[in-house]
Formats: C-alpha cells, sequence, structure tokens
C-alpha cells in the first residue's frame, strides 16, 4: 500500500502523542503526581487516537460516520487540554457550561453532516471549538493570582498563535459553502497538517517545561517554608528580609521588626501533648497573617518563635498591630481533646531607619525588647529603647 504525504503526517502524529502521553503518565506516577498532568497525559493519548484514526478512515463504513468520530475526538483533545489547565488553577473543569459547550459543539457538526449536509460548515465548528479552547487555556494561565513565570509566558504565546491558526482553519473551511470546493479543501488541509505536528510538539515541549517549572518552584517553597505552618521559615525569612531592607533604604522607609513568642509553651506540649503545641502554632499562623498586608513579612524563625517585618510603618504604627495580635491571641480559645486552650504572647518592637543600621543588629534589639517583655510577667509589648 502506498502512503501519501497525509498518511505520514498522521504516522508522525500518533508516535509524536503516545510519546508525550507517556512522558506525562511517568511525570503523574513519579514526578508531579497532580490531576492536571494526568490530564495532559490523557491529551496526548486522545492526540494519538485522532490520528491513528485519520490515518486508518478506510475502515468506516462511510466518510461522514469517519468525520464525526474523528471530531469527536478533536473535542475531547480540547477539553482535556482546557481541563489540565483548569485544575492547575484550582478551577473544576467539569463545570457543566463547559460540558454543555462541547456537546453542542459536536451536535453541530452532526447536523450539518447527516442532517443538513454543508461542508464549509461541517468544518468550520472543530478549528473555531480550538482556537476558543486555547484562547481559554491561556486565561486560566493568565488568571493565576501570582506573577506569571516565564514558561507560562511562552505558553500563553503559542497558544494565542495556536488559536490564530485554528481559527484561520476554520474560516478557510467554511469559504467552501454548502459544496466541496478544491481549492478552499487543499488549502485547509495544508494548514492543519503543516501546522499541527509542530504545534502538538511545540505544546508537549512547552507543557513539560511548565511541569518543571511547578516543580522547581514547589521545591523551593518547600526549601523556604515551614511545613506545619506554611509560613517563611528561619532561610526563607532572610532571603526576603533582605530584598525587604534594600528596597527600603532605596525608597528611604522604615521597617518595623516585631517578635514574639509563645509564654510557656514547654508547658503546652507537657501538659496536652505535641498535637496541641501543633495546633496552637498553626493557629498563631493564622492570627500573624491576618493583621499583615502583602509588602510585609511574617516567619517562623525558632520552636515557638516567629518574626513580623512591617514594610514602611514607623513604629506607633507596628505597637498598635502588635498589641492588637496579643490580645486576639489572648481571647482565643482552643479545643484540644474536649479541653478548652488559651495561649498569651510576648513581643519585641524594634524600628529600622533606612541606612542608620544593620537588619540583624536590630533583630538582636528587637531580640532584647522581647526578654524584656517576658521579664516584666509576659503578656505584653515592649518596645527596644
Amino acid at each position: 500500500m502506498e502512503l501519501s504525504n497525509i498518511d505520514y503526517i498522521n504516522i508522525s502524529v500518533f508516535f509524536i502523542s503516545v510519546m508525550l502521553s507517556i512522558i506525562f503518565l511517568l511525570a503523574w506516577r513519579t514526578i508531579e503526581p497532580k490531576l492536571y498532568t494526568l490530564m495532559w497525559s490523557l491529551l496526548f493519548a486522545t492526540a494519538a487516537l485522532n490520528g491513528l484514526i485519520n490515518a486508518a478512515k478506510e475502515i468506516f463504513p462511510n466518510n461522514d460516520i469517519y468525520w464525526i468520530i474523528v471530531n469527536a475526538t478533536s473535542l475531547l483533545v480540547q477539553w482535556f487540554a482546557l481541563a489540565g489547565f483548569r485544575y492547575r488553577s484550582l478551577h473544576n473543569p467539569f463545570k457543566s457550561s463547559i460540558i454543555i459547550y462541547f456537546i453542542c459543539v459536536e451536535l453541530l457538526i452532526i447536523w450539518f453532516t447527516l442532517i443538513s449536509p454543508h461542508m464549509g460548515l461541517k468544518m468550520l465548528f472543530a478549528p473555531i471549538s480550538g482556537g476558543i479552547t486555547m484562547l481559554a487555556c491561556s486565561w486560566e494561565i493568565i488568571n493565576i493570582k501570582r506573577k506569571i513565570r516565564p514558561a507560562e509566558k511562552a505558553m500563553v504565546i503559542l497558544l494565542i498563535i495556536y488559536s490564530l491558526v485554528q481559527v484561520s482553519a476554520g474560516y478557510i473551511a467554511l469559504m467552501q459553502g454548502a459544496e466541496r470546493n478544491e481549492e478552499y479543501l487543499m488549502l485547509y488541509l495544508e494548514i492543519n497538517y503543516l501546522i499541527m505536528p509542530a504545534s502538538l510538539t511545540g505544546l508537549g515541549l512547552f507543557t513539560v517545561l511548565i511541569l518543571a517549572d511547578d516543580l522547581s518552584s514547589r521545591m523551593r517553597y518547600q526549601a523556604n517554608s515551614d511545613q506545619l505552618t506554611s509560613l517563611l521559615n528561619r532561610r526563607g525569612f532572610y532571603q526576603k528580609a533582605n530584598l525587604m531592607e534594600k528596597t527600603a533604604r532605596e525608597k528611604n522607609v522604615p521597617i518595623s521588626i516585631i517578635i514574639t513568642d509563645i509564654d510557656h509553651f514547654k508547658q503546652i506540649n507537657d501538659s496536652y501533648g505535641h498535637k496541641a503545641g501543633d495546633l496552637v502554632l498553626r493557629k498563631l499562623a493564622a492570627v500573624f497573617q491576618k493583621y499583615i498586608s502583602k509588602q510585609d513579612i511574617v516567619a517562623r524563625i525558632g520552636g515557638e518563635e516567629f518574626v513580623l517585618l512591617l514594610y514602611s510603618k514607623e513604629i506607633n504604627e507596628a505597637k498598635i498591630i502588635a498589641e492588637k495580635i496579643r490580645q486576639y491571641a489572648q481571647e482565643l480559645i482552643m479545643n484540644i481533646d474536649d479541653q478548652n486552650l488559651s495561649v498569651t504572647l510576648s513581643f519585641g518592637i524594634v524600628e529600622l531607619l533606612a541606612g542608620k543600621s544593620t537588619l540583624e543588629k536590630k533583630l538582636n534589639d528587637a531580640d532584647k525588647a522581647l526578654y524584656k517583655a517576658k521579664r516584666l510577667g509576659r503578656n505584653r509589648v515592649e518596645v527596644y529603647e
């Protein structure tokens, strides 16, 4: 059997898709066990099936059945792509409006293939849907509530380009009108089959890059974060604190430093157990985050010791915040095995003025103010003089 150029492209798409599906499946099992990784594995598995169907379309009883099935797999590829990015951005891919949308697209393809035959319209909806879906995937990346990383920017650009190609292919297909037009049909096939392998490979490679970026970001987060409270640990604190100090010096604004620890924390662990101590630490971590802004830093730098850096806040403002936290913590009742537990906090505060001292020196001064609060009876706020 002699193979055409299109057959070779379909076969290459099949093997590229199979390899990418295996790569994402292995990543899901060993490196990044997230649902979006599995969705992307299924995406390329379905793309492989789509390539196989295109390569073996002669096995179908007629061209209409082939067309309906191959477009159904194309829409499934689109849904898996969108599902992966929605899972990654913590959105539900099974939202009823999304499912209804893809069903309606397939029903339109069936309608203009079997019920009211129209060559242009039956070829229009799958590529147009592909363009819309790629834009939706781009939106899921952009809509993540943090700074977009370089790998994500590259993926957004690729998805937008792929979306424009798909919409162009759909428009050219529609230009045929109701009857088959060889000129427009060949142009449609050339766009699809020339771009498809490159687009699929690019999509796979950039998605792998995003996975690697996600893994690297998570490892950096784990290295700089306290696993119990999800606050910064000592290492993460110093990395961010040094950047804050540099910015404050450049902008000539103060930083207020608050060091606090839990009074008689050892007694809590001894009387109630370490489970109770862990609960107290988690609860207080949430309290600290309640009273700071996005520009500020809060970290757990010791067993029961925390530090807060308040950017562009003078010492009087810091004292007010520390007093609010102290009162809130004092009134907070935690239930441990049907026993009510309350804690108190002691605070030491100092102000770091731009260019007047170093962060390390001022941390030591705040620590001295903290120990003064301890000596004077605990459950109080003291400012370093």
